[in-house]
């Protein structure tokens, strides 16, 4: 990318960077995470979990490093919040948390996850990173860069409304499944 940063992050700053995908059918073995509904997230530390890019706060992003690798966890706390956005600082050692992460190129969409009582929360999703004069020049994940999460407190109403307006098909049966039910019930298939 080239140009002057200032109208892509007025643009970001904008924009609703969240969307939900209705599956053909419902998934019923896995359970899913609880979003937060809460208003009170600034200060609060949170867990970024992402397989995006590696690299470390004096240097940035490394180069080679795949945007797709290996999965990961770090934390960070929200060091500012408004009505769309979630913000996050990337703290060098004097300020950081034991574990201080931030998310880097290939993490967009990755949970933000807090921690109440126990028990994960979905709080925002990974989004973008804050930028300033000519994007050409920008290098990402050094220390006191801010990134910026999808605040989903802000979408709580609209997601309940979403999913329960939500129905699904029955679940198309396996063909060993009717074999063993239908063309011959005597006899199981063990998988």
């Amino acid at each position: 990318m080239s140009g002057d940063a200032t109208p892509l992050i007025a643009f970001l700053a904008n924009s609703d960077d969240i969307a939900l995908i209705k599956l053909q059918h419902a998934i019923t073995d896995v359970t899913p995470i609880s979003v937060y509904k809460g208003s009170d997230e600034n200060g609060k530390v949170v867990e970024i979990v992402g397989a995006g890019s590696t690299g470390n706060g004096v240097v940035g992003e490394y180069p080679d490093s795949p945007h797709r690798g290996e999965l990961r966890r770090g934390e960070a706390r929200v060091t500012g919040v408004n009505e769309r956005w979630l913000e996050l600082r990337f703290e060098a050692a004097a300020q950081a948390l034991p574990h201080e992460a931030m998310p880097a190129d290939g993490d967009s969409g990755a949970p933000v996850l807090l921690n109440i009582q126990g028990e994960p929360r979905l709080v925002g999703l990974v989004s973008h990173k804050f930028a300033s004069g000519q994007l050409a020049e920008f290098r990402c994940c050094l220390y006191g860069q801010i990134t910026y999460q999808v605040r989903i407190s802000r979408y709580t109403n609209w997601i309940d409304a979403v999913i329960s307006a939500c129905s699904f098909p029955p679940k198309r049966r396996l063909l060993a499944d009717f074999y063993a039910d239908v063309v011959n019930p005597a006899m199981t298939i063990t998988v």
